[in-house]
């Protein structure tokens, strides 16, 4: 089953990545890392769905036919959404000899920083690498 986060209860904004995201709190560690990213007053909406709903997404979006790990979707300056596939993250997370917990938490990092402008080049990664040195979380890099 897919799980739903927002970072707002009270959010009336619909996502449009997927309509029926219920609004709950934000899981933890996601909740303390969105709120030293994004800062408090973003509205941040989070789901995981399985890789068939994300490879609709992902050729839908971006015109690749394959599942992807995450998505980040921008609505406006002070509204998002992330959304994950677990399998994907696990199956990625071994390639780059992390755990799952860790690939998943850096994954975060890398979707707010797209919800915030950034293109993936050099500047991206130093972004990347300095918020995972604040969270303590390795890189798939080192």
């Amino acid at each position: 089953s897919d799980k739903r986060w927002s970072a707002r209860d009270s959010s009336s904004r619909g996502t449009r990545a997927h309509r029926a995201a219920a609004s709950r709190p934000m899981h933890q560690p996601f909740a303390q890392m969105k709120a030293r990213l994004m800062g408090a007053r973003y509205d941040l909406s989070f789901s995981y769905l399985g890789p068939t709903a994300m490879r609709r997404l992902n050729k839908t979006y971006r015109k690749k036919d394959t599942p992807t790990d995450i998505l980040a979707f921008s609505l406006d300056r002070t509204h998002g959404e992330i959304v994950m596939c677990k399998s994907m993250i696990a199956q990625k997370a071994k390639l780059f000899d992390m755990r799952t917990a860790d690939y998943e938490r850096y994954l975060f990092i890398h979707g707010a920083l797209h919800l915030k402008g950034h293109d993936h080049g050099r500047i991206m990664a130093k972004s990347e690498d300095r918020w995972c040195r604040v969270f303590g979380i390795p890189t798939p890099r080192r």
